[in-house]
């Protein structure tokens, strides 16, 4: 059985050829031709009564949200900046009920300011994530987090591999009524996409040499993520899903766009701070940034004295008519966010990390390219609160390293895990067969 990849070895491991990025975005923006599809998954049923239904369905809920958006807050209700005693209400019902007041004087604008956050829920990754993760935060949130006022919320489920996990998420976002899309995963499609051996030089087949060998355990991690980029850009997909994001936030038409993580939770106090900033940011700043909090365990957002301490890497808010993008080629765990914070010019300790790698530069960059559209400084705005990764012991102060550690050996893990699928799912691969993977083009040069 010939399958194209690779370099001549023995050893489980499975892919073929490379999907080229800018194939990944013109899928993502031919999902996104008509903004009614952003309110559910992507599936539409060839039925054409199921279709008119779900067109009815859908102008219904889009009306819903434009009535809310039109409706002023209620002044003698929630809380303000000043004000630690409101509770919250874990009652969903109720939350629409609830909406909270940012300023008192909101009905006297002549435009009122409109905000869509979108946040994109990603594979757990264990041993950096409990593998229950996903699930429980977004429970939490869904349960704890207000509906704000003139603030449309929206999910990404970007392209979970586990089918259980995937359908456990959808079903808690359809009890809560949250509107959510779908990026899938197809196993299919993440079987063409190759090992890279080019990419870490000065040799290219660096695991059969010396220097792979002696490695210790993080240089070995190192080199792996270098021969899996592009299995790790395809599978996490991160910065593709923030700019999918933020096309959705320029079809919902809100003026600014909140492309945020998945494990975000707002805090009234929060949302306060940063819709305030927003409705009064001069018209020349496209950008902002929020600071980050990170939560050891998430019950502590909901003490009543909850004081952030937001120092950790920010989230990034742009307005509408805002050109800049996320690098569509730095995948998970190489600050991918962080190389658009510095593009802002937003300081922080990542001013000190080490350099992009020299086959990063070559093969990936150009990095830090001007934004035309930005003046300086990009205002600091707000807070957020990072649930907890359910690891308490990675989200204390100073863990940094421990935490790169554990998302080099979560990737590891995840990627052997895959290959392994398409070997046994796509290619009837069973226990005590010998595969062989090879390279077809390398062979006939050769």
């Amino acid at each position: 059985m010939e399958m194209s990849c690779g370099w001549l070895f023995l050893v489980l491991v499975f892919g073929c050829s490379v999907v080229v990025m800018t194939n990944v975005q013109m899928t993502l923006r031919a999902v996104a031709k008509d903004p009614a599809d952003f309110m559910f998954d992507i599936p539409v049923s060839n039925n054409d009564n199921q279709q008119e239904k779900r067109q009815k369905e859908i102008q219904s809920r889009i009306q819903r949200d434009d009535e809310d958006f039109s409706k002023p807050p209620l002044a003698q209700e929630g809380i303000n900046e000043n004000n630690q005693n409101e509770s919250f209400s874990s009652n969903f019902r109720n939350r629409r009920k609830r909406n909270v007041p940012i300023s008192k004087n909101l009905q006297k604008n002549s435009h009122i300011t409109k905000l869509v956050l979108l946040r994109a829920i990603g594979n757990p990754l264990p041993p950096r994530h409990d593998p229950e993760q996903a699930y429980q935060n977004l429970r939490f949130t869904l349960e704890h987090e207000r509906d704000f006022p003139h603030l449309r919320k929206h999910w990404i489920l970007n392209r979970l591999v586990d089918t259980n996990v995937l359908q456990r998420l959808r079903s808690l976002l359809d009890q809560h009524g949250q509107n959510y899309t779908l990026i899938p995963f197809d196993l299919s499609e993440y079987e063409k996409v190759s090992y890279n051996f080019t990419y870490y030089q000065p040799v290219n087949d660096v695991i059969h040499t010396r220097e792979y060998i002696d490695q210790t355990l993080k240089g070995y991690y190192q080199i792996d993520e270098a021969i899996n980029q592009d299995k790790n850009l395809f599978v996490t997909n991160q910065n593709a899903a923030r700019n999918f994001m933020i096309d959705i936030g320029i079809s919902t038409g809100e003026d600014w766009i909140l492309p945020w993580d998945g494990n975000c939770f707002v805090h009234p106090k929060a949302y306060a701070a940063i819709y305030n900033q927003l409705k009064e940011m001069p018209e020349n700043k496209n950008y902002a940034y929020t600071p980050m909090n990170r939560a050891q365990e998430n019950k502590e957002v909901l003490l009543e004295d909850y004081q952030p301490d937001a120092i950790e890497e920010p989230q990034v808010i742009l307005r509408r008519s805002a050109n800049a993008r996320f690098h569509p080629l730095l995948r998970y765990g190489r600050r991918n966010k962080v190389e658009f914070l510095q593009r802002l010019k937003v300081k922080g300790k990542w001013d000190h990390w080490t350099p992009y790698l020299s086959w990063e530069k070559k093969n990936l960059g150009p990095f830090f390219t001007p934004i035309v559209d930005m003046v300086e400084p990009t205002p600091k705005i707000g807070w957020v609160t990072r649930l907890s990764s359910g690891q308490q012991h990675l989200e204390k102060k100073g863990t940094i390293h421990e935490r790169g550690q554990s998302r080099l050996e979560s990737m590891d893990n995840l990627l052997g895990k895959l290959d392994t699928r398409v070997a046994v799912e796509l290619y009837g691969f069973k226990p005590g067969h010998t595969l062989l993977y090879f390279h077809s083009s390398a062979l006939k040069r050769d």
